[in-house]
């Protein structure tokens, strides 16, 4: 329930103001370091790796740091699915918007990443993208009750 209100938080901001507050990432991650089942060598492994991938650039950093508090609660599997399925969720959203324009930036990266084997940073100022954190884990979480 926490982790669910602080994407709620997250969402709503990052909709507002394309950036997620550090105040409520650093209460996510103590609350979430806490309160976490998890081993401290899981913990801080998933924080590392995240840190890795948030040095590439390949996401906000605010979306790092969101998703470093998830993998506090959920543990770093579970919140890879979540950041998959919000990443699907994008890419289905912004295909319906402007089809043309998403599948133009597909074909470049796929191009690129396939010719080059190194992956094509776009703009990442024009969405926000903890809605669509926030909606994956709310599909995700129905799911695993149901099942």
């Amino acid at each position: 329930m926490l982790l669910f209100l602080i994407l709620v938080i997250a969402a709503i901001w990052d909709y507002l103001y394309r950036k997620i507050p550090n105040w409520l990432i650093c209460i996510g991650l103590i609350i979430g370091w806490i309160s976490s089942s998890y081993s401290i060598f899981e913990r801080v492994l998933s924080l590392f790796i995240l840190f890795i991938i948030g040095m590439f650039g390949l996401m906000g950093l605010g979306d790092i740091k969101l998703w470093m508090v998830m993998a506090m609660f959920l543990g770093f599997i579970k919140s890879c699915y979540v950041i998959g399925l919000a990443a699907l969720l994008l890419i289905l959203h912004q295909f319906i918007k402007n089809w043309k324009n998403t599948m133009n930036i597909l074909t470049i990266s796929l191009k690129d990443f396939w010719l080059t084997k190194k992956i094509r940073i776009f703009d990442q100022i024009s969405y926000a993208f903890s809605p669509y954190i926030l909606i994956s884990f709310v599909i995700l979480q129905v799911i695993n009750r149901a099942c």
